[in-house]
């Protein structure tokens, strides 16, 4: 098997993969996902690391793709979620060595301290570019959601794959513009977008820019987690003159 797709289980702490990130940063994206057995929509990611076995892997050049098992029941999350941010808690001041840290592949089950539920992907652009979705979410965008980030990764656009990441981003206090896409938009209708976006780099400077599939066409800068601009409709250049400085 490919280096760049690995069957992996064990013990994995929220810093267990940087060292991943950090070799391959600036040159590709790293999804690691966790497969659970009592969720037959699985069969989706399963079916998708068949096609990379096959070949689509050298397709996708800049992917590195790590993936493993769990069997927690689905409908414990919001439990087992609660006690692994207390468990966090207690262990925060704590080392490594301490925190129970368990070597690559000693188990055939994966355990991750950033999806404790064990369901759900993380998608890498870099050490502190990272969009997580979580316990219950669309499987058919999975594939979608990866050669989306892979398309855009040379870009200054970056993905949230649906309005759950959108969710995460805001209470985490983030900055950056959010082009929200409706799931029926052609895909030519967002390549043109994703153009007129590129065209307004240089003013954009700093700010971030994410495509996220969602209910309505409606564009969005947020500061901090804060709405600053909203604009519906698909007209980038008005909506970049309402932003602050822009």
């Amino acid at each position: 098997m490919s280096q760049r797709l690995r069957k992996i289980g064990g013990h994995f702490t929220e810093d267990s993969f940087k060292p991943v990130i950090k070799q391959i940063e600036g040159r590709g994206v790293l999804v690691v996902a966790v497969m659970n057995s009592n969720c037959k929509e699985c069969e989706r990611i399963q079916g998708f690391i068949l096609k990379l076995e096959s070949g689509l892997l050298e397709r996708l050049s800049n992917l590195v793709f790590m993936y493993g098992y769990s069997n927690i029941p689905l409908d414990q999350a919001g439990e087992i979620i609660e006690k692994a941010e207390k468990e966090k808690s207690r262990r925060k001041d704590k080392s490594k060595k301490d925190q129970g840290g368990k070597s690559l592949g000693d188990s055939h089950l994966m355990d991750w301290d950033a999806i404790p539920e064990g369901h759900g992907y993380a998608i890498y652009t870099g050490e502190k570019e990272v969009v997580f979705v979580r316990n219950i979410f669309d499987h058919d965008e999975f594939a979608a959601s990866i050669v989306d980030t892979i398309r855009r990764f040379s870009s200054s656009i970056r993905s949230l794959p649906n309005l759950s990441a959108k969710k995460r981003f805001l209470d985490q206090k983030g900055t950056g513009i959010i082009v929200e896409i409706q799931g029926t938009t052609s895909s030519d209708k967002i390549a043109e977008m994703e153009q007129e976006v590129a065209k307004h780099k240089d003013r954009l400077k700093k700010i971030p820019v994410y495509f996220c599939k969602g209910i309505v066409q409606e564009m969005s800068f947020y500061k901090q987690g804060k709405a600053v601009v909203k604009l519906k409709g698909t007209n980038f250049a008005k909506f970049l003159k309402k932003i602050p400085g822009g």
